[in-house]
Parts: structure tokens; C-alpha cells; sequence
């Protein structure tokens, strides 16, 4: 679809282009688009979307009639310039949204946004719904300081290598799932960075049948098996950064008094789950405590 100069355009008091804007959309309440964002995709000359069938709800939801491109990561690098062309030679003030959420954000728009910048194109943010921030503001994990890992590879060896760089984060690390994918993400979160880490697992945000579940990996894990009436939808999963490491002294003081009062299996997983350590490394130190003795 092409996309042509409206006749008396006014977006946000900007008369003429060219200039983009990037617009945060709902992830998941429709109620949740912002009064500018509103304004701003029912004035601009044509809106980028990510699956313009998915966005024609919302826009029909707000009675906005603005024309839709598609846009999206299958495509942008083949139609960008194209898009870039057409904004300057036509003075075009357009918008770029995602199927919820804020556009680049695990979302396409950064080759777009790219040539704008590098061709002197203006670019304004219209902030609104983030699902990364949205889980962050209600689990119970540290805010102040946090990492965005985004979806990780599918591939079981490729995602534990991911994670196998986040051992020693200390910061919250926030991810986003797939349902169908979401119990192996779990697991390879147990295998790498232990199964007693504190997690928030919050599925559907801001929906009719919105869960959050607050625990510890390997319970997350048993709650979906156990409910998997709830495997449905997006995920967004903040994970507690590691804490300070325990040395090796210390962990065989805390294995020597487990090992006094029960066996090796379960002083290894009491251990772990009193110090955050791996397993791999607290059952080789209890071995060797057993060994001794």
C-alpha cells in the first residue's frame, strides 16, 4: 500500500515532514494506548506494521482509519530504503508500531531507525506499554539494575551457552518466551544457573487470564507441568541475578554440618539452596568432605 500526503496534516503541531514516529502500543489491554499515541497514529500519513492484520483490532478498536505497510523482521532489510526514499520525497510523517509493546524492543524497527538517523530523518518516541517493564514493576526482584536478554536461541546448546555468560550477573536478568518453549527455557535455567533461583514467571500481561507465579526455578517448573491450562500465551520471565559467590571454605563449613545429620544427596541440595552455588561444584566439594572422612 502506498502512503501519501494527507492534506492539513497536523501531528503533534508538526505540519510537514519527513519525521517518524516510534509508538508504543498495548500488550495486551486495549485501554492501555495512550491519549498521544492515539493522536499520533490517527494524524500521521501511514503506519509500519509489524502484521497489519493483528494492528487492524486495535486501530478499529479507536476508530482510526490511517493506512498500514507491513514491517517486519522478514522484510525490513529488503524494504527499508525504499520506506526511507519515500518518506523524504514525499515529506511523509509516518509511524512505526509492533503487535504490542514498544517497537524495537525484541521487535523489528532498528534498521529503520538506523537509515533515519543516518539520512537526518527525525525520530520521536511515543512511550507507552512495555512488557519487560511491566514484569520488572511487579515481581519481587531488584529494579535498580537489570539485564534484557530478550528470547534465547531455541537450539538446547546455544541457549545454555547464553546463559553459561550470565553465571556471575549479579543483576536481574529478564527474559521473554514462547509457551511452547517456555518449560526448556526453565530447565536450561536449572542445569546452568540453579534450579533455587529466585524467579517471576508472568504470563499474558495485562490480559483476561493473566498469571504471575513467584518462586524458585525449579517450582516455576512444576507449577506449569502441574497447570498446563497456563502454558499458553507470552512470557516474560525475571530471573534474581546470582549473589556473591561463596567461597569454597565456606561451602565445605556448611557441607560438613549438613553431612553430620543427613545423607550426601540431600546435604548437596540443602547447600545449594542455602548459598545460590551450582550443584556441579557443591556435590564435588561433598564428595570430597565424604572421602576424607
Amino acid at each position: 500500500m502506498q502512503f501519501h500526503k494527507k492534506d492539513n496534516l497536523n501531528v503533534e503541531h508538526i505540519n510537514a515532514g519527513p519525521a517518524i514516529y516510534i509508538v508504543s502500543t498495548p500488550i495486551g489491554n486495549l485501554d492501555d494506548l495512550t491519549y498521544r499515541a492515539h493522536n499520533v497514529l490517527k494524524s500521521v500519513d501511514g503506519i509500519l506494521a509489524e502484521n497489519p492484520r493483528h494492528s487492524s483490532r486495535l486501530l478499529s478498536h479507536y476508530g482510526i482509519v490511517t493506512p498500514m505497510r507491513q514491517y517486519h523482521d522478514h522484510n525490513e532489510k529488503k524494504i527499508t530504503e525504499k520506506i526511507i526514499n519515500e518518506v523524504i520525497e514525499k515529506d511523509l510523517v509516518v509511524a512505526l508500531i509492533s503487535d504490542a509493546g514498544t517497537p524495537l524492543i525484541s521487535d523489528p524497527g532498528y534498521t529503520l531507525i538506523q537509515q533515519a538517523s543516518l539520512r537526518h530523518i527525525p525520530v520521536f518516541p511515543v512511550p507507552g506499554a512495555c512488557a519487560l517493564i511491566t514484569a520488572l514493576s511487579i515481581s519481587d526482584l531488584p529494579t535498580n539494575r537489570f539485564v534484557f536478554e530478550g528470547f534465547l536461541p531455541s537450539n538446547e546448546g546455544a541457549r545454555k551457552s547464553r546463559l553459561d555468560g550470565l553465571l556471575k550477573e549479579e543483576r536481574t536478568v529478564v527474559f521473554y518466551e514462547a509457551p511452547h518453549r517456555i518449560l526448556a527455557l526453565l530447565d536450561s535455567i536449572a542445569d546452568v544457573l540453579g534450579s533455587y533461583r529466585s524467579v517471576v514467571v508472568a504470563r499474558e500481561l495485562t490480559k483476561l487470564y493473566e498469571s504471575i507465579y513467584r518462586g524458585t526455578v525449579s517450582d516455576a517448573k512444576k507449577h506449569l507441568v502441574s497447570h498446563p491450562e497456563v502454558v499458553r500465551g507470552e512470557f516474560v520471565v525475571v530471573l534474581g541475578g546470582t549473589k556473591t559467590s561463596t567461597s569454597d571454605t565456606e561451602l565445605e563449613e556448611v557441607l560438613r554440618v549438613l553431612l553430620a545429620s543427613v545423607d550426601l544427596k540431600l546435604a548437596t541440595e540443602l547447600c545449594c539452596k542455602l548459598t545460590g552455588s551450582k550443584r556441579n561444584l557443591v556435590y564435588k566439594l561433598a564428595i570430597g568432605l565424604r572421602e576424607k572422612n
